[in-house]
């Protein structure tokens, strides 16, 4: 059971507080004490789809005011009050007011279980309480990707990109190999992003091979639980790597495109060139005079914004620059 836990994650909660008047003419601070407090619980409850095992939500309050009870509980499913009577239910109300989900043995197995559930409390005071917000995930990823990496040729001494990308809920993660073997984590030279794209700097002949890359949902850490939802595996393209060392002219292999993200979250913007010799990257924020350093720009060129606020929104303009010539290009940040 704990095992199957792990695969349940986070939960939406709303505080229950209320501020009391006393001190409010004082520079005191003002107090809070509602007799009652919620057990904490996760925000965002992730399930798989041929889960076998039922899912708590938890609505359980400690009470310290005797008056408040008895406690009543109510759970709206989207909006929608939730029949927990009827004989067919697959939902379970406990006496201290958790939702227990039954799995489902129907075709789209626990699909239905997708949504926002709201617990409502009632006190003996005939306060109404939304105690608690839980939205539920069912784990799936699409059958195709939607985007493979393609066979290429480069240079020596260059860079290359392959890129997969497969719808998944949560977002994927991946894992890129060459040949039959996982390529290594600790080569700095191979570069992992999180939306699927794989880079390569300074090229040797001996990273000529066959790529692909394997996707599965972030959900799962152990081999045994990945194994039991499936890897996704893309198709095989080659890289080919010339010798040649003649110069070359900077190109583009990938320019930074827009991001929406939540505010606290990780921005990451490409910009990613070849050329020989290797083409420098500069990044700005337009409109202002905040420049990058190495601690924010990787070798690869990309930019990385971690923790992002509202004031990081806006335009960021990557400058790439090689043998007398200069290419610009820029995306929008937008900050929810």
């Amino acid at each position: 059971m704990a095992s199957q836990l792990l695969y349940l994650g986070l939960l939406f909660t709303m505080t229950i507080a209320c501020a009391c008047a006393q001190g409010a003419e004082s520079n005191e601070e003002p107090k809070i004490d509602m007799g009652l407090s919620l057990v904490p619980g996760p925000h965002v409850i992730l399930v798989q789809r041929n889960m076998k095992t039922p899912v708590l939500l938890n609505c359980s309050l400690n009470v310290t005011d005797q008056k408040l009870l008895p406690l009543n509980y109510k759970w709206l499913k989207d909006g929608q009050p939730i029949d927990v009577i009827h004989r067919k239910s697959k939902m379970q109300l406990l006496p201290n007011g958790s939702l227990l989900l039954q799995p489902r043995r129907t075709k789209n197995r626990n699909r239905t279980l997708d949504g926002v559930y709201d617990c409502l409390v009632t006190t003996a005071t005939k306060h109404v309480l939304i105690a608690r917000r839980v939205k539920v995930v069912v784990a799936s990823i699409a059958k195709n990707f939607s985007k493979e990496p393609t066979s290429k040729d480069a240079y020596k001494g260059g860079v290359a990109r392959f890129e997969c990308n497969i719808r998944a809920e949560p977002v994927a993660s991946y894992i890129w190999h060459r040949n039959d073997t996982q390529l290594p984590q600790d080569d700095e030279r191979f570069t992992s992003l999180r939306s699927g794209v794989l880079q390569i700097s300074d090229i040797d002949l001996s990273d000529a091979g066959l790529y692909w890359c394997q996707a599965t949902t972030y959900l799962f850490t152990s081999q045994e639980q990945i194994a039991n939802f499936g890897w996704k595996k893309g198709r095989r393209a080659e890289l080919k790597v010339k010798s040649d060392s003649s110069a070359r002219p900077p190109t583009l292999l990938a320019s930074p495109q827009n991001i929406s993200i939540l505010a606290g979250d990780t921005a990451e913007f490409e910009c990613f060139a070849d050329g020989n010799p290797l083409p420098s990257v500069v990044w700005k924020k337009k409109d202002s005079d905040l420049t990058f350093g190495p601690q924010k720009v990787s070798r690869h060129g990309n930019l990385r914004l971690v923790q992002v606020a509202p004031d990081d929104a806006g335009v960021y303009e990557c400058t790439v620059t090689g043998r007398g010539k200069t290419l610009k290009a820029s995306a929008t940040l937008t900050v929810l």
